[in-house]
């Protein structure tokens, strides 16, 4: 289900998770309808949000996730490049050689970095990290209102939230048109 939404034009954050060129059609671990013109449409998305935060990977050679992934988003390649480049906040995760992060928020760390009431998530893997994300953001800031953007999320499995919701109800699925339309709005009033 896709819920209509009131967005304020305040206080509002956009949170891009791992739109790193790894993860793109061609990269070492790509996600399936993950490309350089969804990214660019994250980009000018972007333009309309009152914060911005990037996470990304930022893998030691020898990070223990290449033992179930393929090794992806190492530091200093190509690869773990971020294909966006609006004003934002970058927040790595994955460094530590022994841990696998699948969200920068996990334990509550940063979570102090999203100022906006309302926090709209987009990015890759729908079914890791970007549901991870979500999940921390839920537990550590249950103040928040979340909103999945579900046509510029891509999983590994190829579902999309409106498949299935992982999220039992408490996020809320709109479309990057319907984001679009109502900052908009709101901006005209």
């Amino acid at each position: 289900m896709v819920y209509h939404l009131a967005m304020k034009a305040i206080g509002t954050t956009l949170i891009v998770v791992d739109m790193q060129y790894d993860f793109l059609e061609g990269g070492a671990l790509a996600v399936a309808g993950a490309t350089i013109e969804m990214a660019q449409k994250i980009e000018r998305l972007s333009t309309l949000f009152d914060q911005v935060i990037l996470t990304a990977d930022d893998h030691p050679e020898d990070h223990i996730s290449f033992e179930t992934f393929a090794a992806h988003c190492v530091q200093n390649t190509e690869g773990a490049k971020l294909a966006i480049t609006s004003r934002a906040t970058v927040l790595y995760k994955g460094r530590n050689r022994e841990t696998e992060e699948f969200s920068a928020f996990a334990q509550g760390r940063r979570i102090n970095f999203i100022e906006g009431n309302d926090v709209y998530v987009c990015g890759v893997a729908g079914d890791y990290c970007v549901r991870q994300t979500i999940e921390d953001i839920l537990q550590y800031a249950p103040e928040k209102r979340v909103f999945a953007i579900v046509d510029m999320i891509r999983s590994i499995d190829g579902l999309s939230y409106i498949d299935r919701d992982p999220f039992s109800g408490k996020v809320r699925f709109v479309t990057s048109e319907q984001v679009q339309k109502r900052i908009a709005f709101r901006q005209e009033e």
